[in-house]
């Protein structure tokens, strides 16, 4: 049960509907199974801090399971830094992300590596260091194709979204976003508000960025 209602947020969150995968970590905060998740507090913290809720209690919960790892906890900071960054907290935000850096250091996985590069280029991109975020996104692009090639695990999810926010940035930076508008198409995302702000990103260039900026 734990894992599949961890796994209906998972859902949720991909396709944009954040509020209600709250909602539903809340509704099963009390099962007995869930309580024994890491996985199902990760899923619901994760769906907390998406709207800017605070998720150290699920931190928490999470670190006392028994199926909780070190990676589980390089997510938890890595998806930490993101807050911080939009919330303006870009030191904070990079200090998180050198200590993911360290774990996998010591830990090696190419998924969460290339996870760990889109989350750079999400804080570049910020900080209106365009160029360096785009290169950000192209090594986890590399990253992953480095995978799938080696028949390792990859989040196709994390995938998307890599490619969602690198042709953003390609936009912003007035490059051509052809290959890349396909290739978001080609995927089927889930989401309809990246469906639109990739349209506007794809025809109207920077100022498309300029305007969906102001809706993220």
């Amino acid at each position: 049960m734990s894992s599949n209602v961890a796994g209906q947020i998972s859902e949720l969150i991909n396709k944009g509907r954040f509020k209600e995968a709250k909602k539903l970590g809340e509704a099963h905060q009390n099962d007995e199974n869930a309580n024994q998740s890491a996985h199902f507090f990760f899923q619901w913290g994760l769906a907390r801090s998406l709207v800017r809720k605070d998720n150290s209690a699920q931190f928490e919960h999470a670190s006392h399971c028994a199926d909780y790892t070190k990676q589980m906890e390089g997510d938890f900071y890595r998806d930490a830094a993101l807050v911080a960054a939009k919330q303006g907290k870009l030191t904070r935000a990079a200090e998180l992300l050198f200590m993911v850096g360290d774990m996998l250091w010591e830990e090696p996985d190419l998924n969460r590596e290339a996870a760990l590069h889109m989350a750079r280029g999400r804080v570049r991109y910020i900080e209106e260091s365009y160029e360096a975020a785009l290169m950000h996104h192209e090594e986890a692009a590399d990253i992953w194709a480095k995978a799938e090639k080696a028949s390792e695990f990859v989040d196709q999810q994390w995938v998307k979204n890599n490619r969602f926010y690198q042709l953003r940035v390609t936009a912003r930076l007035g490059e051509d976003t052809s290959g890349l508008y396909r290739e978001f198409h080609q995927s089927r995302e889930p989401r309809p508000d990246r469906r639109v702000l990739a349209f506007l990103y794809h025809y109207f260039g920077k100022i498309g960025v300029i305007i969906g900026d102001k809706f993220i």
